[in-house]
């Protein structure tokens, strides 16, 4: 129980998690990419606070020696074969998984509501789940599952994971240098985490009111 309790503080905090590792520490990060946008499993993994993390250490030359463009192009990779590998188990699950275990987030209802959200705004809603904790790792998923035509998927999964991985790693590459950033780390970390919630926490709570109101 200890061990795990450690896990879990590690993985909430990159940093330590990375630091830790050592010369490991780009394995690890690619690996924590490709399993939480590929797999169910792995929704609670660190997704934007490690890119953040990721490029902070690039900046100060402990990550491939500073060279950041194949930083990006390594984590958008894993980020793309993970999002592949999801929408593949979704397209041969037949909801069989889903059905035995009642994952209230892959319900068919849910399923129906995500096909017409897929069918309204196409690419956009896979660029949009990127950068959505959680969402991030089901959307390729439900993407599957309701048999979004692949050609669209794998183009705006590209485009998606790229994005995402400029975005935040770069955020993490300039901002990382700056003073006031790496003597208050864990809390840009905290804030990182909680404002890639915002959009999850407001979908929840309208669920929850819409739930309240039948």
């Amino acid at each position: 129980m200890h061990y795990l309790l450690d896990l879990i503080k590690l993985l909430t905090n990159p940093l330590d998690l990375l630091n830790n590792l050592g010369s490991l520490s780009l394995v690890t990060i690619i690996t924590i990419v490709l399993i939480e946008n590929g797999f169910i499993f792995g929704f609670f993994l660190p997704g934007d606070s490690l890119l953040f993390v990721a490029g902070m250490l690039c900046s100060d030359n402990k990550l491939l020696n500073g060279n950041v463009t194949l930083l990006i192009l390594l984590i958008a990779f894993s980020a793309i074969l993970g999002n592949l590998i999801a929408y593949w188990i979704g397209s041969k699950s037949n909801l069989v998984l889903f059905k035995k275990y009642k994952l209230w987030i892959l319900d068919r209802k849910y399923i129906d509501e995500a096909n017409k959200f897929y069918k309204k705004y196409g690419g956009f809603a896979l660029i949009i789940g990127r950068f959505l904790p959680v969402i991030r790792t089901f959307v390729p998923i439900i993407a599957g599952i309701v048999q979004l035509n692949y050609k669209t998927f794998v183009i705006y999964n590209i485009i998606g994971a790229f994005l995402w991985s400029i975005s935040v790693v770069l955020s993490g590459y300039y901002l990382g240098n700056m003073p006031s950033i790496k003597e208050n780390i864990e809390f840009m970390i905290i804030l990182i985490v909680l404002c890639s919630s915002i959009p999850l926490i407001r979908i929840l709570y309208k669920k929850s009111q819409n739930l309240s109101k039948k």
